[in-house]
């Protein structure tokens, strides 16, 4: 007599186990957390920090920052891009589980925040902010490596979950800048609160790195700083050397956007923090939008479109300054900010990729960060230093003077220069590198 049959698992309606669907589901849902805390505790402090060292800068409140020490919070960031993330991929790839060092480096973080706010010292303040990009520029790459390697289809499934971190951004800026104006009865954006909270996100964040999946060392054969290096045949081929040369120049004016919340609260915006999150939310429009418009537009306008907007936004700043009736500019500036970021930061990244081989793809990308995040965010931030201690905060000039239609101007001539190389320079039909 024939033995009886197995029983058969359940299926899901597309003919999947019921049971393997479920942990795909989880697992998308493991990552999606992953995602929202990782970009939370930054969007806690990072745009309102700049209110706080300007309400105590140049005899103003506490008076220990330096004139020109908003643009080095960004210059900051700009060093913990060019080193920091290539060390960390080296020790998730040879030694560390990727898990374990993504939970060191968020401690690191809240410890860094929590000592920027109980300073009252501006070299031991830029001492943390220098550390806390060191120990959270690794962070970004590494969280996105997860994802990448533990989403059952990453193709499809990664950009909807870095989108939890444009969301966290948006819930982020509501807190600081509309829940807790409601409890406390006043703004806390120029108070050193938004780093505390900063600091509570990031250990919560170390905390959900236990429930993350192993994620152990896979030792490739090439990686590290040889890796990362490329080769002849990529460092020889003129479009990507191009790109990534009009690509740095973009990065210039970008830096300058830092100082958008200043600009709003010097201008007498309320609930300046929780208005700025327009930003986040047309960045999620488009990059929902992102791969029609490529489809219709090709990536050369698309691109070119990304970056003019960049001189419509610090028009709008710039009109806005002169005329305070045309306040409603300032709110169109950053509402723009998806078509800024989405169709340019997010086009490149695709663009180096159809350039490189297959055999220097990652280490094309890592160029480019370096290229971008690295070197053109450090000129970008110490050109908006120099415009800030001439213009907004000039040592010895109290109350300071706040020429913000002036200071806008500097990055309105960047833009026009970055997009004028994008229309000549950009070849949308380079072929790859010789190695593909």
């Amino acid at each position: 007599m024939p033995s009886e049959l197995p029983d058969r698992p359940a299926l899901a309606p597309n003919g999947q186990p019921l049971v393997e669907r479920r942990g795909r589901r989880q697992m998308r849902l493991r990552m999606s957390i992953m995602m929202f805390l990782q970009y939370f505790g930054l969007g806690l402090w990072a745009v309102t920090t700049v209110s706080y060292v300007d309400a105590n800068t140049v005899g103003q409140g506490l008076g220990i920052f330096p004139p020109w020490f908003i643009g080095f919070l960004s210059l900051a960031s700009a060093i913990g891009s060019i080193v920091a993330p290539v060390v960390a991929g080296i020790a998730a790839d040879r030694w560390l589980h990727g898990e374990r060092l993504l939970m060191l480096l968020h401690l690191g973080c809240a410890g860094c925040l929590w000592g920027m706010a109980t300073t009252q010292s501006a070299a031991w303040f830029l001492f943390a902010v220098v550390m806390y990009y060191q120990f959270f520029c690794p962070t970004v790459s590494l969280s996105n490596a997860l994802s990448l390697r533990h989403l059952p289809h990453p193709d499809r499934e990664f950009a909807w979950v870095r989108s939890m971190g444009t969301l966290s951004w948006i819930l982020a800026g509501l807190i600081v800048g509309l829940a807790a104006p409601a409890y406390w009865g006043e703004s806390i954006e120029q108070t050193n609160l938004p780093l505390y909270f900063g600091a509570v996100g990031e250990f919560v964040m170390a905390a959900y790195c236990f429930t993350l999946p192993a994620s152990p060392p896979v030792r490739s054969a090439l990686g590290g700083w040889r890796a990362l290096a490329g080769g002849a045949e990529l460092w020889a081929h003129r479009p990507f050397v191009i790109f990534l040369l009009i690509s740095l120049l973009l990065c210039v004016p970008n830096q300058f956007y830092s100082y958008t919340n200043v600009f709003f609260n010097r201008q007498g915006v309320e609930y300046a923090a929780a208005k700025m999150t327009m930003g986040q939310v047309t960045e999620v429009l488009c990059l929902v939008a992102l791969p029609l418009l490529l489809a219709r537009f090709g990536m050369k306008r698309v691109m070119l479109f990304g970056a003019s907007m960049w001189i419509v936004r610090y028009a709008c700043f710039t009109l806005a300054a002169i005329n305070p009736q045309l306040q409603a500019l300032m709110f169109v500036g950053v509402a723009i900010h998806g078509l800024c970021y989405v169709l340019v930061y997010m086009v490149g990244p695709t663009y180096v990729n159809r350039l490189a081989g297959a055999g220097s793809r990652s280490a094309a990308q890592g160029i480019l960060t370096i290229a971008t995040n690295g070197f053109g965010n450090s000129l970008g931030s110490l050109i908006a230093a120099t415009s800030q201690a001439i213009w907004l905060t000039p040592a010895g000039v109290v109350p300071p003077p706040y020429k913000w239609q002036v200071f806008w101007l500097v990055p309105i001539a960047m833009s026009v220069l970055a997009t004028v190389a994008y229309a000549i320079f950009f070849d949308e039909h380079a072929t790859k590198s010789s190695d593909s």
